[in-house]
């Protein structure tokens, strides 16, 4: 077993996402095929593989140019999140054993690492629910989150189409949530830090491997099932990215789907439900804004800058009317 877990570990991601993208679209071209939707013939295979064109296309152009730099320079905005994370963990352990003494330490058995895995991935699928929760609610960090949703096509390097800023926001708030169990790993079972960021990295890989990551940003439709109650399948991540009303505000984790459900955000698509994608209230001129790195990386920062002034900027009672109000969350809602 740690032999094969090693094994996958080694992998590429990149092998893992274009493998595990390439086999399903292949499999779709067959099911089509078979419905008679298409041709046995290359046209249609590549079709059904691409289906927009790849060297016309601004969007994809962009999603390649923001693959690349984020390939480059991710590293460098993680660096804060880790700090935050060593400092609460470390702190909190250094607490405890301040309190009572010696701290424990254990074998690790594989029942325990695999437990260990388990609470890390748990507080690391939190942590990613909250935080595009947030990107969605709160408008500062929407005007950043809505390079992701102006894609007007998905394939899997749509995955890396973000503003690099908010990964210091993001793993700032891991390090605050994943922090505190970390720290009580480290201080009931003996685990050192280095070692817990392997096991939750393994953790993590290992389950994207397993719940199709690769195609949750493809137009591959594929379900879970019952599944589906646990995780994330590829077709609830593409509702997420539908600028219809029905999907608005869904389906925010990210392999797991527990968070949702708790939450009431859960939303399970049909076989051949409609979507559009792109952002609500933006017609397709207007969305090829955002498809250079100005409109991926300048433009939404100034948006959010000046939203983030405005939503500091005291408003006195009397400038603004009971209507105005409701108007104002009225075009709020609209473009959330």
């Amino acid at each position: 077993m740690t032999d094969a877990i090693n094994f996958i570990d080694s992998i590429p991601s990149f092998a893992f996402t274009w493998t595990t993208f390439f086999i399903a679209v292949i499999i779709l071209f067959l099911l089509r095929y078979r419905e008679r939707l298409v041709a046995f013939s290359i046209k249609d295979a590549l079709r059904t593989c691409i289906p927009f064109d790849p060297v016309r296309s601004q969007s994809f152009h962009t999603d390649l140019k923001v693959y690349l730099i984020r390939k480059l320079t991710d590293f460098i905005f993680l660096i804060p999140g880790i700090y935050v994370l060593f400092w609460v963990s470390n702190g909190l352990f250094s607490t405890l054993s301040g309190l009572d003494g010696t701290p424990s330490s254990h074998e690790n058995s594989p029942a325990l690492v695999l437990g260990v895995a388990c609470v890390l991935i748990v507080a690391a699928e939190f942590n990613a629910f909250l935080w595009h929760y947030l990107e969605h609610k709160v408008p500062f960090l929407w005007e950043l989150h809505k390079v992701h949703h102006s894609a007007d096509h998905l394939n899997p390097l749509t995955n890396h189409r973000a503003h690099s800023i908010v990964q210091i926001g993001k793993y700032v708030m891991k390090g605050f949530i994943a922090g505190i169990p970390t720290g009580l790993i480290m201080y009931f079972y003996g685990f050192g830090f280095i070692e817990l960021l392997a096991i939750a990295a393994i953790a993590n890989k290992l389950l994207t491997v397993a719940t199709l990551d690769a195609l949750r940003h493809s137009h591959v439709p594929l379900r879970f099932g019952l599944l589906e109650g646990v995780f994330i399948s590829p077709h609830m991540h593409q509702i997420h990215h539908s600028s219809l009303e029905a999907h608005w505000d869904k389906n925010f984790g990210t392999n797991l789907s527990i968070f949702d459900w708790m939450f009431g955000t859960a939303y399970r698509p049909h076989k051949g439900e409609v979507m559009v994608n792109g952002i609500y209230g933006y017609s397709p001129e207007q969305l090829q804004a955002f498809h250079s790195l100005r409109g991926t990386y300048w433009d939404p920062l100034v948006r959010s800058f000046e939203c983030l002034k405005r939503s500091l900027k005291p408003v006195s009672k009397t400038a603004l009317g009971f209507d105005a109000k409701i108007e104002g969350a009225k075009n709020d809602k609209a473009i959330w």
